[in-house]
């Protein structure tokens, strides 16, 4: 049998410094799930 935890969360005051960090940690979570064991996380 397998946990599942779901984490809700919210970005306050999305400023151009927390955008552009966000997308980078998307862009290299999505690269890991690819199967790039090396993607900046």
């Amino acid at each position: 049998m397998n946990a599942k935890k779901v984490i809700k969360a919210k970005i306050l005051e999305l400023r151009k410094g927390k955008e552009v960090f966000l997308k980078r940690e998307y862009e290299g979570w999505q690269r890991y799930l690819g199967g790039d064991n090396f993607a900046p996380l």
